[in-house]
């Protein structure tokens, strides 16, 4: 009962749990004094809707999730019976996180406190025997308002925006990829922006060199583009609907989903530098 946050120090009758064992293996004793009645205690199927991100990598042929939930009772630290350690599966990909305040142990769930979330960083490991490209994406719920999942990887010095649907980060990983120290997961807040203040941003035409322009709800962008770009659009509120982790390319053509017929604007940022920044009247 630890899915999407919540742990437990009882369980039902007929419900089982796993153990990890510690490395070279050891002994684990059940005794007659440990049962306890707890009439309270809840199915596994029952769920709690704490706020939560589920971070996904996935290659061509395997994927693997962790998850990080959030609750005024948990610390950043370890929480016992909440932060659960990762089972690895030995199929040549995994994906886990660490503690805030690192024990280094490797946890497929990790909870914490839900106050000061973009002060937070997590550290994030994937470990990949083949090597190959790696797709990061997220899945986030009841997170508070203004809060976004970010994909930092510091050995490219990219953050991606992993807040709506398709967003997602690629990056190609040498063979026995393993350990921290790359990858970080952050909660940044994001306030809505007046969209004045996003219209007056200046493209520097000696930057810019990109012809962007739409065809219905398609978005095309003709110019160099390199991997460190990133195409963000946001509505009239100055939200962000779409954020793109673009391909080096001459021609991109961008398919936005799920939004309706208007006016949106488009930015293109390769690294800090602003590439293109204009309206879009998509239908």
């Amino acid at each position: 009962m630890v899915s999407r946050g919540g742990g437990m120090t009882h369980i039902q009758v007929g419900q089982g749990f796993f153990a990890r064992s510690k490395e070279g293996g050891g002994t684990i004793n059940f005794t007659y004094a440990m049962r306890e009645h707890a009439t309270a205690a809840t199915f596994k199927s029952a769920y709690l809707p704490w706020p939560s991100i589920e971070l996904k990598a996935a290659t061509k042929d395997l994927s693997r999730t962790t998850s990080v939930t959030f609750n005024d009772a948990m610390t950043p630290g370890l929480d016992p019976s909440y932060d659960a350690g990762v089972l690895k599966s030995g199929g040549g990909l995994e994906l886990y996180t660490r503690l805030v305040e690192d024990n280094g142990s490797d946890f497929a769930i990790q909870c914490l406190p839900d106050v000061s979330l973009d002060k937070m960083v997590i550290p994030v490991s994937l470990d990949l025997t083949t090597g190959g490209e790696v797709t990061f994406s997220a899945k986030s719920a009841n997170l508070p308002s203004g809060y976004v999942p970010v994909l930092e990887d510091r050995q490219t010095g990219i953050s991606t925006l992993l807040n709506a649907a398709g967003a997602s980060y690629k990056v190609v990983l040498p063979s026995n990829t393993k350990g921290i120290n790359r990858f970080y997961l952050h909660l940044n807040a994001i306030k809505s922006a007046p969209v004045t203040a996003i219209v007056s941003a200046v493209v520097i035409p000696d930057v810019a060199r990109l012809k962007v322009y739409p065809i219905g709800k398609e978005i095309h962008i003709q110019g160099v583009v390199e991997d460190r770009c990133v195409a963000s659009l946001y509505d009239l509120n100055g939200r962000s609907v779409g954020v793109y982790q673009l391909q080096a390319a001459d021609n991109i053509t961008l398919y936005p989903e799920g939004i309706n017929n208007g006016i949106y604007l488009l930015r293109i940022m390769e690294g800090n530098a602003q590439r293109f920044i204009g309206k879009m009247i998509l239908r």
